[in-house]
């Protein structure tokens, strides 16, 4: 039933006013509260943009930084292919080379042991050749010798005389001998070297 009197249609009109200023001040409360949680919201989205911005770029430079390191890794492979390849050639290069120093070391203890029996040899023909010097020097005296006497006495006394002959030392009948063999070669100057 509505209101009945003037006092009560006022307190009606008054009541609505009341109401339409209470929903007024809601909506300028809801205007303000919405404009401030849309600048909220618009500063939120310039952030995360900015944001995206910035992960798109590191991205990029991720894609980038990929992008060098594989062909680091391909250049790498390339490098480790190549010096395992030099490793190989210089492992058979030292496996050549040990071979030939084992074989020269075999060939330079023949040649040292080679060198000693020649040296041996060599002190073996000296001593021999220095005994056959001393031997040239005694028959080249002996020689002389036998010359100066056959100068001195008269030919009748080369002829040795009857009766035993007496004995010689053992060299001396040596170089007598050799000056007997020797007298049918020499000449007027004897020189047995």
């Amino acid at each position: 039933m509505g209101p009945s009197g003037p006092s009560e249609l006022m307190q009606a009109l008054q009541d609505k006013e009341h109401e339409l200023e209470a929903l007024q001040r809601s909506h300028e409360e809801f205007v303000h509260s919405s404009t401030e949680i849309e600048h909220e919201l618009e500063l939120e989205v310039h952030r995360l943009e900015a944001g995206k911005r910035k992960l798109d770029e590191m991205l990029a430079q991720a894609m980038e930084d990929f992008r060098i390191a594989q062909a680091t890794i391909v250049a790498s492979n390339r490098d480790t292919l190549r010096l395992q390849s030099m490793v190989d050639e210089l492992n058979k290069a030292n496996v050549a080379l040990t071979s030939q120093v084992q074989v020269l070391e075999q060939q330079n203890d023949d040649l040292e042991r080679r060198e000693r029996e020649l040296q041996a040899t060599v002190e073996d023909l000296e001593m021999r050749l220095d005994e056959s010097i001393e031997q040239n020097v005694f028959l080249q005296q002996e020689c002389d010798d036998l010359k100066k006497q056959s100068d001195i006495r008269p030919p009748m006394m080369l002829v040795p005389p009857p009766g035993p002959v007496p004995e010689l030392p053992a060299k001396r009948r040596s170089a007598t001998k050799v000056y007997i063999t020797a007298k049918h070669s020499c000449g007027p100057t004897c020189s047995i070297m």
